[in-house]
């Protein structure tokens, strides 16, 4: 298999160039790869080597930058010899430079995966196109106990094409994980990336803490109208309704931005007459 004056390459560093055998022994094999001046020692069984041979109508180029058509490929002792009209080149010979990126020379130069590999990353791709298309996506890994009534009104929220929802449940019944349940969902489907939550500042830290203990989810909250906040790169805020009103920059900042989500709790005691949000 190996013989000294053969070509090889790395498959997984093929910035290394074209490698000439120097050396084989036992389970060792050394490769000088003379276009990145490197010597490197592999062991046979488990290299990521691969023989570079090439076919009759193929071109070559030179150490000397002279380039050839194939007429005829011819094996001697292991070793390959080109026959380009009146001249003989043998792989000792060829430049060290070689271009494995494009899809076509790797398949010329055999450096493909097995089939496997490829059905394997079929179905990878079934799968994840299955889970994108999950009904419920969203509902699975959030930290908290699915009760019917939530998953229903949820549910009928996300079939709307643009969701809009008033949650009106009694006290206590859970209308905070219902919003963050939506949120998340829409989250978890990429259709939302940006988000508002607007809240009475007694519930700031309480959002705060319940997106992120409960469904995963990293807010910025702000609790001071001095608070240094980049409000361009800030995907997800929390803003108390007070600091919203108080502070004139701060609100103009919040409203410039373009939301792709905005949540209200304690929408009731809003006052839209007096525009406070």
């Amino acid at each position: 298999m190996f013989s000294e004056g053969q070509r090889w390459y790395s498959e997984g560093e093929p910035e290394l160039g074209l490698g000439v055998l120097l050396d084989f022994e036992g389970k060792r094999v050394t490769l000088n790869f003379p276009l990145s001046d490197e010597t490197r020692i592999y062991g046979i069984q488990s290299s990521p080597l691969k023989r570079f041979i090439l076919k009759v109508g193929d071109s070559l180029t030179t150490v000397t930058g002279i380039t050839h058509k194939i007429d005829d490929v011819q094996e001697n002792n292991g070793v390959i010899f080109y026959i380009c009209g009146e001249s003989i080149v043998p792989e000792l010979d060829l430049s060290p430079k070689i271009d494995l990126n494009g899809p076509l020379d790797r398949i010329l130069l055999k450096n493909f995966d097995a089939p496997d590999f490829f059905a394997l990353r079929y179905q990878s791709y079934l799968e994840k196109r299955h889970y994108h298309s999950f009904p419920l996506k969203g509902f699975l890994g959030p930290k908290i106990r699915l009760i019917p009534h939530q998953v229903y009104v949820v549910n009928e929220v996300l079939k709307m094409d643009q969701p809009r929802a008033m949650l009106c449940d009694e006290v206590g019944l859970g209308k905070t994980i219902e919003a963050a349940l939506i949120l998340n969902s829409l989250i978890q489907k990429e259709l939302v990336e940006n988000v508002l939550i607007v809240v009475p500042e007694s519930l700031v830290n309480q959002w705060f803490v319940e997106l992120y203990k409960k469904f995963n989810l990293s807010f910025q909250a702000i609790h001071s109208d001095t608070q240094d906040i980049d409000f361009e790169e800030t995907q997800k805020l929390i803003i108390s309704s007070s600091i919203f009103n108080k502070s004139s920059e701060i609100r103009n900042a919040v409203t410039n931005k373009n939301w792709d989500m905005l949540v209200i709790d304690e929408f009731h005691q809003i006052n839209l007459s007096n525009r406070e949000v």
